[in-house]
């Protein structure tokens, strides 16, 4: 209860500074063409919107960690202010490169370098992999440890960038694994993460009420690849250096859906001869389109889809049972696949090859 009035100060602090914050980045942004215009091939808007969200969101965050911090008495580790200057170096970095590529457009391969130049930054402040158990045995990942980090980020980074394709979609995926995140940072008494995902989440729900459909404004690039970024980062500072087997699998279920759609995009151009950087519309958000779902309401399948990964991996690290975050993901992927929501033609991609 002590952390109940710190949590929602925090978290209407930056949402008010994010309502406040968006008009103005939209004038700016529409005034120096940090836009994102339509085509006829991918987007599934008809005007030019401004790409302001990973601005607005950092800048919300960074004030609103500012605000708690000095506000309240946040209980911290000796590490902390190591590891979050590196939090927020990082994020900078990958923000930057975020806006440089909605403004003028980066090849996949230059994301790609700067992606990895932001994971060399949080290894250099300190964040690894030591170990995980699973089925009793204990597995050191040793000279491994900074290669499973880059693996990481680079996924959570892509995965919820590929995704942020509709309107509301990356906002409220980036809102929903905040709470979650934040949930279980409290549960094992790292409040500065916990705040810190307060914070990223009221920055989100301010921002979505531009970016809800049909949307004034977008996250773009920068603020996409900034979510992943920052969840990555987090789950690296609360749940993998635990070496229980939930701890591992938990934030693996918080990004599932992101990542599975990730995984189809990478298994849906691989086996169809295309480059992996290239752009289609075979993505969770157009497939829900195809099938005539308005904007919102893809928005509100993907929230759900998520939400109950979301829960599975918060339960199974307060259970302490990876079962419940291993249950979630398969359930969903049965309900998607089942159901022909997503993943039926990779899934026919897969089986024809293995054939």
């Amino acid at each position: 209860m002590q952390l109940l009035i710190p949590i929602l100060s925090t978290f209407l602090f930056a949402l008010v500074v994010s309502l406040g914050l968006v008009p103005l980045f939209m004038r700016i942004a529409s005034k120096i063409d940090l836009v994102d215009k339509p085509d006829t091939t991918r987007k599934l808007h008809s005007r030019a919107i401004p790409l302001v969200g990973g601005i607005v969101v950092f800048i919300s965050v960074v004030l609103a960690a500012i605000f708690a911090t000095t506000v309240f008495d946040i209980n911290t580790r000796p590490r902390d202010g190591w590891e979050l200057l590196g939090l927020f170096l990082a994020c900078g970095s990958i923000l930057l490169i975020g806006v440089v590529d909605d403004r003028f457009g980066l090849r996949g391969r230059q994301k790609l370098l700067g992606q990895i130049l932001t994971a060399t930054i949080l290894i250099f402040f300190g964040y690894s992999f030591q170990s995980v158990e699973f089925l009793g045995y204990t597995f050191q990942f040793g000279i491994f440890s900074f290669a499973i980090v880059y693996v990481w980020c680079l996924a959570a980074i892509n995965s919820v960038n590929l995704l942020d394709g509709a309107d509301g979609i990356a906002s409220t995926i980036g809102c929903i694994l905040c709470v979650s995140l934040g949930i279980m940072s409290f549960y094992t008494g790292q409040n500065v993460d916990g705040i810190l995902c307060i914070a990223m989440a009221g920055a989100l729900v301010g921002f979505l009420y531009f970016n809800f459909p049909p949307a004034k404004a977008y996250l773009g690039d920068a603020g996409s690849m900034l979510i992943g970024l920052f969840l990555a980062a987090i789950t690296i500072r609360c749940a993998f250096k635990q070496v229980m087997a939930y701890s591992f699998f938990a934030p693996v279920a918080l990004l599932a859906i992101p990542l599975i759609d990730t995984s189809a995009a990478i298994i849906r151009r691989r086996l169809t001869g295309r480059s992996i950087y290239t752009e289609d519309r075979g993505h969770l958000h157009h497939v829900l389109a195809k099938k005539g779902l308005s904007p919102a309401g893809s928005m509100l399948w993907v929230a759900a889809l998520c939400t109950m990964t979301a829960t599975g991996g918060t339960l199974a690290f307060i259970m302490k049972q990876a079962e419940f975050a291993i249950a979630s993901i398969v359930m969903v992927i049965i309900v998607m696949v089942a159901g022909q929501i997503f993943g039926v033609a990779e899934f026919k991609l897969l089986t024809r090859r293995f054939y």
